[in-house]
């Protein structure tokens, strides 16, 4: 058995379509080259990163030929981008419950640069019975965090004997109500492309960048948690771990003052990702991304990652 080691950056890739894929690893320390014909890929490393990690036509000359790989081509492509492995992870929280998958509201905005001056989408956290917004919205959430207005009056008009009534008029522009948020910009992992928003002319100035050097990238909004430890829950096989990490900077992968530490996996924990790894036809390889809130220790599920995990 050969195996051979390399990212995708040391690699040209051809694919004949058969299952016969063609691999020249470069080797920059030696000046030296390999090529190999593989009968199996794992993927160890981001397909679609920061800088200069892009590697998605390489990527896709392996989806070309059909190489058996784990975790499936198929999955990594769907987990190239944020909203797509967000809205597969609200969608496990509809059909299981908020309280059984406790995702963060978020707002994907295709194009923050066009957006109405006056438009400031933010999500409005799920409701609960303990602190009575349940009951404030009649347990209907308002989508965007809108601040609450009386609803709006029919209007009637009468000529003659008929009499018409128009149903009353609705907005569908939101008002920032809350702060502090978190923008993500782009597909950037690791903390890259992520800014905290606390007050609308953050807001404002994160939009400017996304009509400059940012213009095309879709963000995702979501509330700031205020966090003081977040939980990594890897699944390898049938193989469970889970790390915990302590800093005191609101950004832990940037940050240079943390603390990890084994802790023992929790039986919701298991479940959580055991939910994640049935998405996109199955995951040997994924790890969850939980943030704990210090001001009444509840859990919220941030992010999903693939076979790229550290």
């Amino acid at each position: 058995l050969d195996v051979y080691c390399a990212p995708f950056v040391d690699l040209e890739v051809i694919s004949y379509g058969d299952s016969h894929l063609v691999v020249t690893i470069g080797y920059p320390q030696t000046r030296t080259t390999k090529t190999i014909v593989p009968d199996f890929i794992l993927f160890r490393s981001t397909v679609h990163g920061i800088a200069t990690h892009e590697n998605t036509t390489n990527f896709m000359a392996i989806m070309h030929s059909g190489i058996p790989c784990l975790n499936s081509a198929h999955s990594v492509w769907m987990c190239m981008q944020r909203p797509i492995v967000a809205g597969a992870l609200h969608s496990i929280a509809r059909r299981c419950g908020p309280d059984q998958f406790p995702t963060l509201p978020q707002v994907f905005m295709a194009d923050p640069a066009h957006l109405h001056p006056g438009t400031v989408p933010y999500p409005m956290p799920q409701p609960s019975e303990s602190d009575g917004t349940a009951e404030r919205h009649g347990k209907t959430w308002l989508p965007f965090g809108m601040d609450e207005q009386p609803p709006a009056a029919e209007s009637t008009e009468t000529r003659g004997d008929v009499t018409t009534t128009a149903a009353p008029e609705v907005s569908t522009r939101a008002a920032m109500t809350r702060f502090p948020a978190i923008m993500k910009i782009g597909h950037s992992h690791a903390g890259y492309g992520k800014v905290k928003l606390d007050d609308p002319t953050h807001f404002a100035d994160a939009r400017g960048l996304c009509g400059g050097e940012l213009r095309g990238e879709y963000a995702l909004v979501e509330p700031f948690i205020d966090w003081d430890f977040d939980l990594r829950i890897q699944k390898i096989g049938s193989h469970y771990r889970c790390f915990q990490r302590r800093t005191p900077d609101w950004k832990g992968n940037t940050s240079i003052r943390t603390q990890v530490e084994d802790v023992p996996l929790r039986p919701e924990w298991g479940r959580w990702v055991d939910e994640c790894s049935r998405l996109f036809g199955g995951m040997d390889l994924c790890a969850l991304d939980v943030l704990h809130r210090r001001s009444d220790d509840r859990y919220f599920i941030l992010e999903l990652n693939d076979s790229g995990i550290g």
